[in-house]
């Protein structure tokens, strides 16, 4: 009957040192993992000190020297009370496996922060691409508006007006940005500008051509939105007197995306 009862009493701390052997391997492996990314901090700070003196080497060596004591202590009390022992072994096991459970509840907060990021990150990436595509086909709307304009195929209404149609197939209204540099115009009038200023980029080589369309357009500006052109519309057409182009080239990579 002794014999059966120590039987139950060592496979029972059998069980409960196997337990706390595989509970401390756990907490150290989480505990790499938790740190490693800087994802947590070690809340110990003897733990924390000896890795920051000794890196990971010395942190396990740490925790095994303390995973050594307590099977010494065991050891010991079991060899004249064999229940305290299995008692002290499964409190310190319980308390480890709380620890490692923690730990992993943690790095399930980790990874669930990380993923919700990482689909945010795809989501504002394949907006930007999408806008960069919207913008493009903006630009290319522009190009081939500006081309028309230039030879006379439409008139300067005509072409803002048929922009003006366009925007809602690709999502992009600029008229923020065109009005940062000619602001208090509508949207069609401001398209208006915008085609201007493009036609005097793409006529830049050709600085006659330019002059001789100028007026009638700042003409139908006039008549049209009864407002003179401003400025900025006329920033790649030839100064009077010069023959040259204005300095302020400013507005020439905004442009360029219309090649």
């Amino acid at each position: 009957m002794r014999t059966s009862a120590g039987r139950l009493i060592l496979v029972g701390f059998g069980q409960w040192l196997a337990i706390f052997a595989i509970a401390s391997a756990l907490d150290l492996f989480l505990t790499w993992v938790l740190l490693k990314d800087g994802a947590a901090v070690e809340v110990n700070p003897l733990a924390d000190q000896i890795l920051a003196l000794f890196g990971w080497w010395g942190l396990g060596l740490f925790k095994a020297a303390t995973v050594a004591v307590v099977l010494g202590v065991a050891f010991v009390v079991r060899r004249k009370n064999r229940l305290a022992a299995r008692r002290l072994l499964r409190f310190c096991s319980c308390i480890l496996v709380l620890v490692v459970a923690f730990s992993s509840y943690q790095l399930a907060r980790v990874e669930a922060a990380s993923n919700r990021l990482l689909a945010q990150e795809k989501v504002r990436r394949e907006g930007i691409a999408q806008k960069r595509v919207y913008w493009q086909k903006y630009f290319d709307k522009v190009h081939q508006l500006t081309g028309e304009l230039v030879q006379g195929k439409v008139t300067l209404l005509l072409a803002a007006r048929d922009l003006a149609r366009f925007l809602p197939e690709v999502h992009y209204v600029p008229l923020p940005f065109l009005q940062s540099f000619a602001p208090g115009f509508s949207l069609e009038s401001s398209l208006a500008i915008h085609l201007v200023h493009n036609a005097g980029f793409q006529l830049i080589e050709t600085p006659q051509i330019a002059q001789a369309l100028l007026p009638a357009w700042q003409s139908e500006f006039v008549s049209t939105f009864d407002s003179p052109l401003p400025e900025f519309a006329m920033w790649h057409f030839p100064k009077e007197g010069t023959g040259n182009p204005s300095p302020n080239l400013a507005w020439v990579p905004f442009a360029l995306h219309a090649d």
